[in-house]
């Protein structure tokens, strides 16, 4: 199965959520990377508290 990258960025809360909604469901390569503010072109045209979190997914939890 072919590894998928997936990069999280806004509001810090509903990220985090978001995040450990997904290490539920899915087996993670190592722990998700998470920067204290949003990165590229989402860091451009918005001042408010945010943040990146990169991660990635290997496959279902428990399917080989």
């Amino acid at each position: 199965m072919r590894k998928t990258k997936v990069r999280i960025v806004g509001d810090p809360d509903l990220s985090a959520h978001i995040a450990l909604t997904l290490s539920d469901f899915y087996e993670f390569e190592r722990a998700p990377q998470r920067f204290q503010r949003a990165v590229g072109r989402d860091y451009s045209h918005c001042r408010d508290e945010s943040v990146t979190i990169y991660m990635v997914v290997k496959g279902l939890k428990g399917y080989k």
